[in-house]
């Protein structure tokens, strides 16, 4: 997509877009989180500005891919 976005906020846009119950999507704690998993970067987004300005590729927002998906 077109901006870095945590988990938790992902998870919230998918309950708003989607009309899902927004309670079951609760904060936690980075290490809370990880219980059980492998380690993962503090920041795994990827940097699409590049791309965006050798190829003239332009990215859609998470919302924006969310609804286009909702509407198939």
């Amino acid at each position: 997509g077109s901006q870095a976005i945590s988990i938790y906020d992902a998870a919230k846009l998918i309950t708003d877009v989607f009309n899902l119950d927004k309670s079951l999507v609760q904060p936690t704690t980075r290490k809370e989180f990880l219980v059980g998993r492998a380690p993962e970067p503090e920041n795994s987004s990827l940097d699409n500005t590049k791309m965006k300005k050798d190829l003239g590729l332009s990215f859609r927002t998470l919302k924006e891919g969310l609804e286009l998906i909702k509407e198939q």
